[in-house]
């Protein structure tokens, strides 16, 4: 097993609020971290390189947007520009 700490990164803009987006994430991957960094929303996992990969859904919300519904599991929360924009992701567990 070789386990590495990569890095995965949903794009941020106005149009990102409630869609979800797809990322083929190595299986077993752990989350670590999540943060803003630059213009994307990101998100540190540790994984085993030699995994095959699978794919896992996110999505983010605005504070006060939403509907959250059930079958997401909260992860994050990455604040850019001082504040101005305050994003929260989640992953689609259901």
């Amino acid at each position: 097993m070789n386990r590495q700490v990569w890095k995965f990164a949903l794009p941020v803009n106005e149009l990102t609020a409630s869609f979800t987006s797809v990322l083929r994430i190595p299986v077993g991957a752990r989350l670590l971290h999540v943060a803003a960094q630059r213009n994307d929303a990101c998100m540190w996992f540790e994984v085993d390189t030699e995994a095959g990969t699978e794919p896992r859904s996110f999505q983010i919300f605005g504070t006060g947007t939403g509907p959250i519904r059930d079958g997401l599991n909260f992860i994050g929360t990455c604040i850019f520009a001082d504040g101005a924009l305050v994003l929260h992701i989640y992953e689609v567990i259901a």
